[in-house]
């Protein structure tokens, strides 16, 4: 579809605009992913760093945004779903260590 073409491109232009090759983290997801009834955001650090997880709307409305530091291995931010409403809907989500972006990507939610 149009929108999500759109939405790809605006990914690719943030993270060329500030991407890191970051050697301390890897491996960074959602999960479940679509998901309904629970979110969490999973990365895994190889030493102690300040990590920064936010979630927009595709309008570019920030939904939700923690930071913290967090020890070395895997680290596990619990989104609260009320930040969603009631609707269906495609939000982005983009991970920060030491104020870097990490990694963007796309979560999926369903009404069940």
């Amino acid at each position: 579809s149009g929108r999500i073409d759109w939405m790809d491109q605006q990914i690719n232009l943030i993270t060329s605009a500030d991407e890191i090759s970051f050697t301390n983290a890897w491996e960074t997801f959602a999960f479940p992913n679509p998901f309904s009834h629970s979110l969490s955001i999973r990365t895994y650090l190889h030493q102690p760093c300040n990590l920064q997880v936010s979630i927009f709307s595709l309008m570019g409305q920030t939904l939700f945004k923690t930071s913290g530091t967090y020890p070395a291995g895997a680290v596990d931010i619990s989104v609260p779903v009320e930040i969603f409403g009631n609707g269906s809907g495609l939000y982005i989500y983009e991970v920060r260590v030491d104020g870097k972006i990490l990694h963007t990507g796309k979560v999926v939610r369903v009404n069940n």
